[in-house]
């Protein structure tokens, strides 16, 4: 990627009150110890304007393998109209290996693909994440040619992060009718102890090919000692599939509290946004 900031190897560094446009990537962050104390704050990403518009990334966060940063504030930023249509993913938050940090109050929204593809588009991604709070943060409209499409996707956790008070709307339609795709506001991939998913909402209503399918929620594994409650899960349209857990449709509510358990004060109710 090409980054309009690239940063590393910094501690302390502080990114703040900016606006970004014409880029691959918005800034990007590569280091290789702990802790770090990066602070990533109130930043505009992306355009309006076509031909101003940042590509593939809004913001990159990647640490080596064998250690974790730790101490990065990523809070109230905006992240928008990231479109491609290049062979690679979209994502407007990415964070690969980070522990004990904060992902407040970003909103990101108007990310796609234009042509068909590989590559998908994930508007907040977690790979190997510990200790990490991500609230109140708002994902929407989020589009695609052919290619799956996640809100936030947390992988391979390490656990003891708390998701909470997230909003994530995914609506309208995959640009080419003929797709098989798999849509999902929040995904979970092999999570591992005591994460915490409570107090958000998850509302998927994209529409597809009648091999299509949108969930609110998509888990690989039922993750142990992990808190999901509170939530609110929704799903409309002919492909709407309230959650997937471990080779299984759940298609409603009951589903969910026998399929991976708690949700005891979940529900499954229209959240009735006055857009997406």
């Amino acid at each position: 990627i090409r980054p309009a900031v690239m940063v590393y190897y910094s501690d302390g560094f502080q990114f703040n009150h900016n606006t970004v446009t014409r880029a691959d990537c918005g800034i990007a962050f590569i280091g290789d110890y702990s802790p770090v104390s990066l602070n990533i704050a109130n930043n505009t990403i992306g355009s309006a304007n076509e031909d101003e518009k940042v590509e593939k990334v809004g913001i990159f966060l990647r640490n080596t393998i064998s250690r974790q940063a730790n101490g990065i504030s990523v809070n109230n930023n905006i992240i928008y109209n990231l479109k491609t249509n290049l062979l690679s993913n979209v994502y407007g938050i990415y964070a690969d290996n980070i522990a004990n940090s904060n992902f407040e109050k970003n909103r990101v929204y108007d990310l796609g693909r234009t042509t068909g593809g590989t590559g998908n588009i994930i508007g907040m991604y977690f790979n190997t994440p510990t200790g990490n709070i991500v609230a109140n943060n708002l994902v929407y409209n989020l589009s695609s040619y052919n290619q799956d499409i996640s809100g936030i996707l947390f992988e391979d956790s390490y656990g003891n992060n708390q998701f909470i008070y997230n909003t994530v709307s995914l609506a309208g339609s995959y640009l080419s009718p003929a797709a098989v795709t798999t849509s999902s506001a929040m995904r979970l991939d092999w999570a591992n102890p005591n994460d915490v998913i409570a107090n958000n909402i998850f509302a998927n209503t994209i529409t597809g090919s009648p091999d299509a399918s949108s969930y609110s929620i998509y888990l690989v594994g039922n993750p142990p000692n992990s808190l999901f409650n509170n939530n609110n899960y929704w799903v409309s349209g002919a492909n709407g599939k309230l959650a997937y857990n471990w080779g299984n449709d759940l298609l409603n509510i009951y589903d969910i509290r026998n399929g991976f358990g708690q949700n005891d004060l979940s529900i499954n109710a229209d959240p009735l946004f006055l857009s997406a």
